[in-house]
C-alpha cells in the first residue's frame, strides 16, 4: 500500500495527469481508479458541469493546494480554499469551476465502483461535498495518487487496491469510525464562523455566507451550528450584534444610528425595535445611570 507522503511536494511538480483504463479480466474489480493527476488552472476556461460526464458513475476527491475553486452544488454556491476537499458523484447536479480572476492548484483521483459511490453517498450526506481532510488522510491519498501516476504501475489488481485504500482512508476519518475527529473538526468549522462574524459585526452576514465559511452546506451548517451552540445561526448573530450594541450604547459617544451600522444592523428603526423588545428599553433612552450589566440579565 502508499506509504507517507507529503501532498505539499505534488506543488514543486510539473502538473501531471494519468488515465487508467485496463481490459475486462477473469477477476471481477468492485474499485477502480480511473484517473490521477495534479495540475494548475486560471482564468474561467475550467468549467465542469456534473451532468454532462458521460453515463458511466464515478466518484471524485479533488483537494485545494492553493489558489480557490468554486463550486455549485444543488444550487448552492461554495468556495473551494486551501485545505478543502470536494467529494463529489458523477453524473450530478453540481459544476465546479473558475472565474476570470481565480486561480486554482489542486490534486484528484476519479474512481469507479459501486462501493466507491456508496461511500463518497455516505460521506456527502454527513458532510456536504466539502471536507477538510486531516494529515495523515491527506499524506495517504496524496500518497496513492502519486504511486497511480507511474506509469510502471500497470497491474489491474494492484491500482483496485490502491483506489479501495483510498475510499477506506476517508470512510475511516469522516464516518462513524472516525466520529471523535468528526466531532472536533465540526466544533473548529463553529469557532471558525463565530471568529469571522466578531472580527466583521459591523457588516450583515447571511447564514449562506456563515456556512460557505465554514465548508459546509446551508442546512448541514445549520444542524452543526446548532448541535454545537445550542442556538440557531440566526439566533446567536442576533444575540451577538445586540450585546455589542448594549456595550457601545453604555459606553457613549456615539448615536443609536451609528450603534446600529457598527453593529451590522442595516436599518436603525429595527435595531431600535428589537432592543426594546429584548432589553425592554428604547436604545436612545439608555443613560449612564442604566449597568450594562442588570440589562444583560432580562437578554433572551
Amino acid at each position: 500500500m502508499a506509504g507517507n507522503f507529503d501532498p505539499s511536494s505534488l506543488r514543486r511538480l510539473q502538473p501531471f495527469s494519468r488515465m487508467l483504463l485496463f481490459p475486462r479480466g477473469p477477476l471481477r474489480l468492485y474499485v477502480m481508479p480511473t484517473s490521477v493527476g495534479c495540475d494548475r488552472k486560471q482564468g474561467d476556461g475550467y468549467d465542469y458541469p456534473g451532468l454532462t460526464r458521460g453515463p458511466g458513475e464515478f466518484v471524485l476527491f479533488q483537494y485545494t493546494l492553493s489558489g480557490c475553486g468554486r463550486l455549485t452544488y444543488e444550487g448552492r454556491d461554495m468556495r473551494v480554499p486551501p485545505g478543502r476537499a470536494m467529494l463529489l458523484r458523477m453524473p450530478h447536479d453540481h459544476r465546479y469551476y473558475l472565474s476570470s480572476s481565480d486561480a486554482w492548484e489542486f490534486f484528484w483521483i476519479c474512481i469507479s465502483g459501486r462501493e466507491a459511490v456508496r461511500i463518497w453517498s455516505a460521506i456527502i450526506a454527513a458532510h456536504g461535498p466539502l471536507i477538510e481532510p486531516g494529515d495523515k488522510v491527506l499524506t495517504r491519498i496524496a500518497a496513492i495518487v502519486q504511486e497511480l501516476a507511474d506509469a510502471g504501475i500497470d497491474s489491474p489488481a494492484h491500482c483496485s487496491a490502491l483506489a479501495y485504500e483510498a475510499c477506506m482512508t476517508l470512510a475511516e476519518e469522516f464516518l462513524e469510525q472516525g466520529s471523535a475527529i468528526r466531532q472536533r473538526r465540526r466544533v473548529d468549522a463553529v469557532r471558525t464562523v463565530i471568529d469571522h462574524a466578531r472580527e466583521h459585526l459591523d457588516r450583515p452576514l447571511s447564514i449562506d455566507e456563515m456556512a460557505e465559511i465554514a465548508g459546509y452546506s446551508r442546512s448541514h451548517f445549520t444542524r452543526v451550528f446548532e448541535q454545537s451552540e445550542g442556538i440557531s445561526p440566526a439566533r446567536f448573530m442576533l444575540e451577538l450584534r445586540l450585546r455589542e450594541a448594549l456595550a457601545q450604547l453604555q459606553a457613549g459617544g456615539k448615536t443609536v444610528k451609528q450603534v446600529a451600522y457598527d453593529c451590522g444592523f442595516s436599518a436603525p428603526s429595527y435595531f431600535a425595535k428589537t432592543f426594546r423588545r429584548v432589553y425592554g428599553i428604547a436604545p436612545s433612552e439608555l443613560s449612564d445611570g442604566i449597568l450594562a450589566s442588570s440589562l444583560d440579565g432580562r437578554a433572551f
